[in-house]
């Protein structure tokens, strides 16, 4: 149950058609850099009193900057991937394989169903979440500089 805000960014999108040009421009020409404010004042609030964050991000956050500053930040934090063909190294092996699959073979953690109200085109329904965990190393890079990372996480 959230007991408030933490932090909070504000600004003002320009109105111009959307942008393509993400990969070959900084991050402090990007919104993404809202995103690392955030993660970096909510961190030192937190550790500031004694306390440890887990930061919750949608699928707009499964970029380089958001991910470098969440591994950096020392926290804990679970991201929604936006990427059918985003890869990871995972199992003994550590073989490439993409997080959709290797998601899909993780160990069951509990299931819960959500009624969905009834919107345009689609009816009222009850929806199963399956909740699965698994560890993986994920690898990317940033294209405007070419800077590298992995995100290891630890076996669950």
């Amino acid at each position: 149950m959230p007991l408030g805000v933490l932090n909070q960014q504000w600004w003002i999108r320009a109105r111009r058609k959307k942008r393509i040009d993400c990969q070959s421009r900084p991050l402090e020409d990007k919104e993404t850099r809202h995103w690392v404010d955030a993660i970096r004042d909510a961190t030192l609030a937190l550790t500031a009193g004694g306390s440890k964050a887990w930061f919750q991000v949608d699928r707009e956050g499964d970029r380089y900057w958001t991910l470098k500053a969440l591994r950096d930040s020392g926290e804990w934090f679970t991201v929604r991937s936006t990427y059918a063909h985003r890869f990871v190294y995972a199992g003994n092996l550590r073989r490439l394989q993409r997080l959709r699959d290797v998601a899909r073979k993780g160990k069951v953690r509990g299931t819960v169903e959500l009624e969905l109200r009834e919107r345009v085109h689609r009816t009222a329904r009850t929806a199963r979440v399956v909740i699965r965990t698994t560890s993986v190393v994920l690898y990317t890079k940033e294209s405007y500089s070419d800077e590298r990372m992995a995100v290891l996480r630890i076996p669950t």
